[in-house]
């Protein structure tokens, strides 16, 4: 990724296109160089190099230069130092992706903005191209701020576009945007202010160091006076490990990893789409049901419609006495054609579909109880105890001794 100009905030560099164009892009690393990478300082190279992992890449690599040096330096660590950088000439490998013409506009769009050596096929004939390309150009002087939602980080759109939205919970930190720098621009704009009503605001410092360092300064006062929550300087909140926001609310995290159900809340996305696939489920069978039952309704009383038709046949041949008793038999005989076809054929049909959609719907909350349990990475043992809860107790499983 080539970067031209300045930087002010390093996550919106990843999310200027750069993630739309490389998300799923396994097998190949990737490098980032070109005059913007000086106006970056390390914290800011590793929140871009720590997000290359939700790009799927294999690594992602800043060069080594006058600023490592410095950083290194300031931390007590320059010596021995060495400047990295790829050499002028050097020629990238080139990505190549299948992408749909329509269903995946957005990123074959960003692919022919940012991509400076972009080549897009045409549109075969199931509306797939091919997208290839090598060097990705942002110019860092341009961005905006950006926020990228569930359920992947390519998510992406423009925080002015979700202005007006209600929030209930804010983190910063974690291990990315948790640098000094970032943490020093949160306290200058927390300074004098107070967390609305409402709202909870949670801080992860990088490491203690920078705790330390806003501590020295004041800035810690500022945030916590503000009504802030210093966690620990660890991974917290973006595992699941606390701060799991309410059902249904908005939490904006400065974190590295937004998969659904990984915040520990309950009713976290990937939850909330599997019940509601169960109840799409029940309502198919619900309306395949009612179907068969309303037969099985209907079916005695159109037995004794052709009962009626029947008679009424027989009575206009009455001047044929043989022909009564045969004509009557035939009439009350639909009769009891009816009283089968609802009772052993419409009613049971649709009984099954209802036990058969009961069991169904039982398995598959089973899997939505696992899969939410795995998601808030609960203990094994609660998860065990949680299934077997919803099993007859001949059919419980004890793995654990």
């Amino acid at each position: 990724a080539q970067f031209g100009s300045a930087l002010t905030t390093a996550g919106d560099a990843n999310g200027d296109g750069y993630d739309d164009l490389l998300v799923g892009g396994w097998n190949f690393s990737s490098a980032a160089f070109g005059e913007g990478v000086a106006s970056l300082p390390v914290p800011a190279r590793a929140t871009c190099t720590n997000m290359g992992a939700e790009l799927g890449v294999t690594t992602s690599v800043f060069p080594a230069d006058d600023v490592t040096s410095q950083f290194l330096a300031a931390q007590g660590r320059g010596d021995p130092f060495t400047a990295l950088a790829a050499d002028a000439d050097c020629v990238y490998d080139t990505v190549t992706k299948r992408l749909h013409a329509e269903r995946d506009a957005s990123a074959v769009a960003n692919i022919s903005q940012y991509a400076a050596d972009a080549d897009i096929s045409d549109a075969d004939d199931d509306g797939f191209v091919e997208a290839s390309f090598s060097r990705i150009v942002i110019d860092l002087a341009q961005l905006e701020p950006l926020a990228a939602g569930t359920p992947s980080p390519d998510n992406i759109c423009t925080v002015r576009a979700l202005a007006g939205k209600n929030v209930s919970q804010v983190l910063i930190g974690s291990c990315t945007n948790s640098s000094y720098q970032d943490l020093m621009l949160v306290g200058t704009l927390l300074a004098g202010r107070t967390v609305s009503d409402g709202v909870e605001l949670g801080i992860a410092p990088g490491s203690r160091q920078v705790l330390a360092m806003l501590a020295e300064t004041g800035v810690l006062a500022d945030i916590v006076r503000a009504g802030a929550r210093i966690l620990e300087s660890a991974c917290g909140p973006c595992i699941g490990q606390g701060f799991s926001p309410a059902e249904g609310t908005v939490s904006v995290r400065t974190f590295n990893r937004n998969f659904a159900g990984r915040s520990g809340t309950p009713g976290d996305e990937v939850e909330r789409m599997m019940k509601q696939e169960i109840k799409g489920m029940e309502a198919r069978h619900e309306k395949s049901a009612g179907i068969l039952r309303q037969a099985g309704t209907v079916a005695p009383a159109m037995g004794l419609i052709g009962t009626l038709i029947g008679l009424v046949q027989m009575l206009g041949n009455l001047d044929d006495p043989n022909s009564i008793g045969p004509s009557m038999a035939v009439a009350l005989l639909t009769t009891l054609y009816g009283a089968i076809l609802a009772n052993m054929v419409f009613n049971p049909m649709a009984g099954k579909l209802e036990r058969n959609s009961a069991e169904e719907a039982a398995l598959m909350s089973l899997y939505t109880l696992g899969a939410a349990s795995i998601g808030r990475q609960e203990n094994p043992r609660r998860l065990e105890t949680m299934l077997n809860t919803q099993l007859p107790p001949a059919k419980r499983v004890q793995f654990f001794d």
